[in-house]
């Protein structure tokens, strides 16, 4: 919802031996703000093509919410069948939203060099599109004693996390030296 498609084109040729004047090309229908005519659009109220010349329509889907979305883009233009209609269809979804099962995990005392019992966070995709994931990252000022541990599920580097998934980091505490 509200994160703009890459532009999809809609390709009108004039099949016909005259030159084709467009009238009009406009979006309609229900939900027709939800889809835009783009940058590099050719097929544009007062063209006209040449015979077997084509123009271009660029469109872009910004859904408003979170269902199936229609439009129809319609050329009016002097041919034979005239308006040209294609019918404009997506679906918007929910971005997505990331949960954590907690925001902290106290290890307690740990012996120094000793490993300790691995701790686990779930990571949860609560929305309706993949959660990506560019890395999951241990910092601090004793970064260095943490460590994930088997166990871990979520991607360690670039991945995702499916809607409605979860995912668990595991992490283990070798304390390298005395203190908090």
């Amino acid at each position: 919802v509200s994160t703009p498609s890459p532009v999809q084109t809609v390709t009108l040729t004039n099949s016909g031996t005259a030159p084709l004047s467009i009238a009009t090309a406009v979006l309609g229908g229900a939900n027709a703000g939800d889809f835009a005519l783009a940058s590099g659009t050719t097929c544009i109220n007062g063209a006209t093509l040449a015979a077997g010349a084509n123009c271009v329509l660029n469109l872009t889907f910004t859904p408003t919410a979170a269902s199936a979305r229609t439009a129809t883009a319609i050329i009016t233009d002097d041919a034979a069948g005239s308006p040209q209609s294609v019918s404009l269809t997506g679906t918007g979804v929910t971005p997505p939203t990331a949960t954590l099962s907690a925001t902290s995990s106290a290890f307690g005392e740990q012996r120094v060099g000793t490993t300790s019992a691995a701790q686990n966070v779930t990571l949860t995709n609560n929305g309706g599109a993949p959660l990506n994931l560019t890395g999951i990252t241990i910092t601090g000022a004793q970064a260095a004693d943490f460590a994930f541990a088997a166990g871990n599920t979520c991607p360690s580097g670039a991945g995702s996390v499916a809607p409605g998934a979860s995912c668990t980091i595991s992490v283990s505490f070798t304390p390298a030296a005395p203190g908090t």
